[in-house]
């Protein structure tokens, strides 16, 4: 059975997809996350917090790890007084369909005062290492809301991201701009984690302090690699749409015990009632050699076989 209840993490109840490649799980007594996605010859790619796993009905917010739904712009600064958007607790049960064979639908339970509801419809494909997640927020408040869906994913420690960079371009003959990277206050450009290369960004994940970066991404794709295994997702952008933090489709983060890759979509005011809709599709894969990152052309060629079976 490709759907199917299993205890994971200390939970007694998620939901587990698994194909003729691939596996992922999807918790129910918090949440939602998709806290597991792994090949099934190979390890969970996600980083689950060991200290959150198998718990539930906290008080305050938990990452847990995996993967969730947020809205930006980030709005800590609310968390105290309760409008935050963002960091709408969810430590407990989820509601929750099976839609198909592959096909599974989770969503947040809403309580008052909370004003957004937040869900992801998972599509495993019958084979093969592809993923689609479909993530959509409605606004379920009396009022007008503005903010962007925000889909991100904690990967497991001591990987690295590879984020590919536009080809390079002439003097004077390409005298436009074509990047755009966006740096938080507490971002080190310095920093021996982050490598900004011909056509590749490197980041990795190693026990330091916090660095975060977003980008107008236009590639299409990020990736992440840890040992032998390869995760890619899929970056949406839509041409001529107002993204938020300055303008970003996809942001980064990381610490000393994780690292995210993050898409986001258009950021817009919604109306009460209205639902906005974000899609990603992702695979992973086992047993990838791969290049020294400073080989940058042949980095990318070898993960670019693999981009071909995700897009």
């Amino acid at each position: 059975m490709a759907v199917e209840y299993a205890p994971f993490g200390g939970w007694s109840k998620n939901l587990k997809l698994s194909n003729d490649s691939v596996e992922l799980v999807v918790t129910l007594e918090v949440g939602p996350r998709i806290i597991s996605f792994r090949p099934l010859n190979g390890r969970n790619i996600f980083k689950v917090v060991a200290a959150q796993s198998g718990k539930s009905n906290e008080s305050d917010w938990k990452i847990r790890g995996g993967h969730r739904l947020w809205t930006a712009p980030e709005d800590f600064d609310r968390v105290t007084d309760g409008r935050s958007l963002t960091y709408v607790i969810d430590n407990s049960s989820v509601e929750h369909q099976i839609q198909g064979e592959y096909t599974v639908r989770v969503s947040h339970k809403m309580d008052h005062p909370e004003k957004i509801h937040r869900e992801m419809v998972v599509t495993l494909e019958a084979r093969g290492p592809r993923v689609k997640v479909e993530h959509s927020i409605t606004n379920q408040g009396d009022a007008p809301l503005e903010f962007a869906p925000w889909a991100l994913t904690v990967m497991a420690e001591n990987g690295y991201a590879i984020i590919p960079r536009p080809p390079i371009g002439s003097h004077p003959e390409d005298f436009s701009p074509n990047q755009l990277i966006v740096v938080w206050p507490f971002t080190d450009l310095s920093d021996e984690r982050l490598r900004l290369g011909r056509r590749v960004t490197k980041l990795s994940q190693a026990d330091r302090p916090g660095l975060k970066f977003g980008l107008r991404h236009a590639e299409g794709w990020v990736g992440y690699a840890l040992g032998d295994e390869l995760f890619l997702k899929t970056i949406p952008l839509i041409e001529g749409a107002a993204y938020p933090d300055m303008g970003t489709n996809f942001q980064t983060f990381t610490n000393h015990e994780i690292l995210e890759l993050e898409s986001l979509g258009p950021i817009k005011k919604v109306a009460p009632g209205e639902t906005v809709n974000h899609v990603e599709s992702w695979a992973v894969f086992s047993g990838v050699v791969l290049p020294d990152t400073e080989d940058e052309e042949n980095l990318l060629r070898a993960v670019e076989t693999y981009v071909q079976k995700l897009l």
